[in-house]
């Protein structure tokens, strides 16, 4: 797609190029531990990976959005691929951070939505008690709100792949 590799995050979205900094230390602590917990429960056809770009339409106007976590088909990544395409992502997941709350919350959800990416999580790491992962089906075309798991609980996911998500283990210190 040729965007320069600078630290930046870009993103294009019906033709128009967003460019933001690169996430502070919080976020990606938090991303980062996500996509550990998710690589830990996999099976070998999926892994996530953190800040990749999926090429949500190739036709004008263009839109590549670059999730904070994707899981993603292991055959695509095997084949170096720099670009994924919705068909071979499992879960795209944001982690909210005060800039990008309406695009967390909003823009991307329905991007991924309509180019029918079967399933959103939104982790909110400042929420009120502590971090909230809201995990989102698509049904309909639409995301539907499937689970909301809360700092204090563990639980264990099934859908759209399974793990042992545990909010409160995705911020703060590292617990040994």
């Amino acid at each position: 797609m040729g965007l320069p590799d600078d630290g930046q995050r870009y993103e294009i979205i019906d033709g128009s190029l967003l460019v933001s900094p690169a996430p502070g230390s919080p976020h990606q602590r938090a991303a980062h531990r996500l996509a550990a917990t998710l690589n830990r429960d996999l099976g070998s056809e999926w892994e996530a990976l953190e800040a990749v770009g999926i090429l949500l339409r190739r036709r004008s106007p263009i839109r590549l959005i670059v999730p904070d976590v994707v899981v993603a088909r292991v055959d695509t990544i095997e084949s170096e691929a720099t670009i994924f395409s919705p068909a071979d992502v499992a879960l795209a997941v944001e982690i909210v951070s005060q800039s990008s709350t309406t695009m967390d919350r909003v823009t991307k959800p329905n991007l991924l939505a309509e180019a029918s990416v079967s399933a959103y999580w939104r982790v909110e790491p400042k929420a009120r008690g502590g971090p909230v992962v809201h995990l989102y089906r698509l049904t309909g075309g639409r995301y539907r709100e499937a689970d909301t798991v809360k700092a204090g609980e563990v639980r264990q996911i099934d859908w759209p792949v399974s793990c042992r998500l545990v909010p409160a283990e995705l911020t703060g210190p590292r617990r040994r």
